[in-house]
């Protein structure tokens, strides 16, 4: 399984529990970062508005078999606590 994660730019810099705890958060998406599963991406703030403006999202992909039918989700996947 792959993931893809979005952050917006300001979520980078914003500071919860002090410097010393948003550095070791930065480090650590920087060692996710270089897992060939894992790729992350920065939504920058010249980027202007956009959809996760006041909340997140998620972007799903499905696979399809050779008649199109859309593949059930393997049992690892988590479905977000619902």
């Amino acid at each position: 399984m792959r993931m893809h994660a979005i952050l917006f730019e300001a979520s980078l810099g914003t500071e919860v529990g002090g410097p010393d705890v948003l550095r070791e958060q930065l480090d650590h998406l920087v060692e996710l970062s270089r897992l060939s599963s894992v790729s992350i991406q920065v939504l920058r703030f010249e980027a202007g508005a956009h959809l996760a403006d006041s909340s997140g999202f998620a972007l799903l992909t499905f696979e399809q078999d050779d008649r199109g039918r859309f593949l059930p989700r393997s049992p690892d996947v988590s479905d977000g606590g619902s």
